[in-house]
C-alpha cells in the first residue's frame, strides 16, 4: 500500500486490530489521496476502516493486491464499531474491486437529522391594513356608504390558533450514536386586553365585542369602538387607543387622535384627524388652509380642498383635490364625475390617476410621483444633523488644539483644564459614534429614496398647462393642454406622455 504511505498527514487517532486501521479525521474525512497522522507507524497495513470525526461516514481503504472477503471486510467494520448505514452494494465492489487495483470506498453512511417544523399562529381576522376603496356606480357617483370600514367581532369568537411545533427526526452516526434534531422553534403567541388563551392553550377567544388587533408578534387583543355624535367643544379632542367613530363632524381646530382607524360620517371642517390605521371621511376634508389628516394606512373621503393630508397607504377620493397638500406613500386616486385635482402639490410614491390634472386658467399644480416623500424629509432632517454634529465637533478639535498648545508652551496644565480636555475627548467621542449612526443612516435612506421607474402620472381627460411633474428626478413642466395622456419616464431618463389606455373612460 505504498501509495498510501505517501500521503500528507492528518490529526487522527489510530486503532489497529487484525490488520485494521480506524481513525477519526475531521470534517467529512480524507479524500482519496489523503492519508492520516500514524500512517508511518502501519505502513504494511493492507486494509483499514476510517471513520469520520462526525461519525457520519465510514471508508474501507484497501490497497492493490490484498486479500479480502466480503465476511472480512464486515469483520473489519464491526471492530470498527460500524454498525448503521452500511452499504451493502459498495461493500461488495470494495471487495472485488479493491484486492484488483486498491482504492478508497464510502461503505458506511450516518443518518443526518431532519429539524423540527417551526410552529405557527393562524389568525382568523385580517391582521393587515383593510382594503378600503369606494366603488364608483355607473352614473358617476361614488359609494362611500358601504365600505365597512371597522371589522367587529363578538365575544367568545376564535381569533387565532397556535399550530406547534415539532420536535424533529434525530440522526444517527455510522457507529449507532443518535444525533439530535433541532426542534422547530415556539411562535410567539399571546392574549392582550379584551383577549384569553383557552383551556388549551391553542386559541385565543375574544372576551368582548370590539376590534381585534395585533398589539406586537402573536400579541393579540380586543380594543372597543369609541362612538361620538360631532367632535366640538363639547367634547373636546378625542385621543383614543382603538378605533373613533364620528357620526357628524370633526369641527374646526378640534383634533381626534387613535391608534385604531378614524372613521368621520360628516365632514373635517378645519379640524385635524391622527390615526395609525385607516381614515375614512365621507363627505369631504374641508381644511380652511389649517386642517389635517394623517393616516399610518389609507385615506379615503369624498374631497379635499385646502388641507394637509399624509397617508402611510393609499389616498382615494370621490371628486377632487382642490389646493391642497396631499402625500401618500402608495397612490393617489380621484374618481368621481369631476376626477380633478387642482392647485398645491400632490406626491405618491407610485401612481397618481385622476380625470382633469390643473385648470384651463393655468392654476400652477404640482404633481410628484416616484419617491417617497416621507423617506426624502427624513433624509433632509438626517442631513441637516448631520451638518450641525460636523460643526460640533470642529469646535470640540478646535479646543483642544488650544489646549494642547498650552500645554506645550507650560509644560503642563492646571487640573481644571485637563478635566475640560478629558470632558472634551468625552463629547468628541460620543458625537463620532452618533455621527457613525446617522451616515449610516444616511445611505439606508439613499437607497430607499431611488426612484420608482414604474411610477406615472394618469390624466384620462387632460393635463393643463402650469402643470409642473417630478418623476424620481426627471421634470416637465405641461405648456399646452395634452389630452387622454399617461406621463412616465423614458429609457433615456425623460419625462414622455403616452395615449391613455382603452377603456380608461373620460
Amino acid at each position: 500500500m505504498a501509495n498510501l504511505d505517501e500521503r500528507p498527514e492528518l490529526d487522527t487517532n489510530v486503532n489497529t486490530a487484525n490488520n485494521v486501521n480506524i481513525e477519526s479525521c475531521a470534517g467529512e474525512g480524507a479524500a482519496p489521496g489523503e492519508a492520516a497522522n500514524g500512517e508511518q507507524d502501519h505502513q504494511g497495513e493492507a486494509v483499514r476502516v476510517v471513520v469520520t470525526r462526525g461519525g457520519m461516514a465510514a471508508y474501507l481503504e484497501v490497497a492493490a493486491g490484498a486479500s479480502l472477503s466480503l465476511e472480512g471486510a464486515r469483520q473489519r467494520l464491526s471492530e470498527a464499531g460500524v454498525c448503521c448505514g452500511i452499504k451493502e452494494e459498495v461493500l461488495k465492489r470494495a471487495v472485488k474491486e479493491g484486492a484488483a487495483r486498491g482504492g478508497r470506498f464510502l461503505v458506511a453512511e450516518g443518518t443526518e437529522p431532519v429539524p423540527g417544523k417551526d410552529g405557527k399562529v393562524v389568525y382568523e381576522f385580517e391582521t393587515g391594513d383593510r382594503k378600503i376603496k369606494p366603488v364608483e356606480n355607473e352614473d358617476g357617483r361614488v359609494d362611500y356608504v358601504n365600505l365597512d370600514l371597522v371589522q367587529n367581532i363578538r365575544a367568545g369568537a376564535r381569533l387565532a390558533r397556535l399550530v406547534p411545533p415539532t420536535i424533529g427526526v434525530p440522526g444517527k452516526t455510522v457507529t449507532g450514536k443518535e444525533v439530535p434534531a433541532r426542534p422547530g422553534r415556539e411562535p410567539k403567541f399571546g392574549a392582550g386586553p379584551g383577549a384569553s388563551l383557552s383551556d388549551s392553550r391553542l386559541e385565543i377567544v375574544a372576551e368582548r365585542d370590539g376590534q381585534p388587533v395585533l398589539d406586537g408578534p402573536g400579541l393579540i387583543s380586543v380594543r372597543t369602538v369609541y362612538e361620538v355624535k360631532d367632535v366640538d367643544l363639547s367634547t373636546g379632542n378625542i385621543d383614543f387607543v382603538g378605533t373613533v367613530l364620528v357620526r357628524g363632524n370633526v369641527g374646526h381646530g378640534l383634533c381626534v387622535r387613535a391608534e385604531g382607524d378614524v372613521q368621520v360620517d360628516g365632514y373635517v371642517d378645519g379640524g385635524t384627524v391622527r390615526s395609525k390605521g385607516n381614515v375614512l371621511v365621507r363627505r369631504g376634508i374641508q381644511g380652511r388652509n389649517q386642517g389635517e389628516v394623517h393616516a399610518g394606512g389609507n385615506v379615503t373621503a369624498f374631497f379635499i380642498e385646502n388641507a394637509t393630508v399624509v397617508a402611510g397607504g393609499n389616498v382615494d377620493v370621490g371628486s377632487a383635490i382642490m389646493h391642497s397638500r396631499v402625500t401618500a406613500g402608495g397612490s393617489v386616486s380621484v374618481g368621481g364625475r369631476r376626477g380633478l385635482i387642482v392647485g398645491g402639490w400632490v406626491r405618491a410614491r407610485n401612481e397618481i390617476r385622476a380625470k382633469t390634472i390643473g385648470a384651463e386658467m393655468g392654476t400652477p399644480t404640482v404633481i410628484e410621483v416616484g419617491v417617497d416623500a416621507r423617506v426624502k424629509e427624513e433624509l433632509i432632517e438626517v442631513y441637516q444633523k448631520v451638518r450641525q454634529i460636523q460643526a460640533d465637533v470642529r469646535k470640540i478639535e478646535q479646543a483642544l488644539k488650544i489646549l494642547k498648545d498650552m500645554e506645550r508652551k507650560y509644560g503642563r496644565l492646571p487640573e481644571d483644564r485637563k478635566v475640560v480636555v478629558l470632558k472634551l475627548m468625552q463629547n468628541r467621542y460620543r458625537l463620532r459614534s452618533v455621527l457613525e449612526a446617522l451616515e449610516e443612516r444616511r445611505k439606508n435612506l439613499e437607497q430607499a429614496l431611488k426612484a420608482n421607474r414604474q411610477a406615472r402620472v394618469m390624466a384620462s381627460r387632460v393635463f393643463y398647462p402650469r402643470v409642473e411633474i417630478t418623476i424620481g428626478r426627471a421634470n416637465r413642466k405641461v405648456l399646452d393642454p395634452i389630452l387622454e395622456s399617461v406621463a412616465s419616464v423614458s429609457a433615456e431618463g425623460d419625462i414622455v406622455f403616452k395615449t391613455y389606455p382603452a377603456g380608461g373612460g373620460r
